[in-house]
């Protein structure tokens, strides 16, 4: 939905090591207000976006089925 979630808490704890605990501990903190924050803006609007309703669905579809053991390939890769 907005890359921001997701990027700011995975960046706290990838720079962990890095920059200490304080630090991370700050981005961390900051990936917190900024989803608490645009939940009260939903709320506030009585707006509940269609990516919670449509993405859970999408999921399900992959319940049960195997998990892949493709390797990633780079960019301009071909195998």
């Amino acid at each position: 939905m907005n890359v921001h979630r997701v990027v700011l808490s995975w960046r706290a704890w990838a720079l962990l090591p890095l920059t200490g605990e304080k630090q991370a501990h700050a981005l961390l903190r900051q990936s917190v207000r900024f989803c608490v924050e645009a939940e009260q803006q939903f709320k506030s609007r009585k707006y509940t976006p269609a990516i919670r309703t449509v993405l859970p669905k999408l999921l399900s579809t992959l319940d049960g089925k195997p998990i892949g053991d493709s390797r990633a390939r780079t960019a301009g890769s071909r195998s």
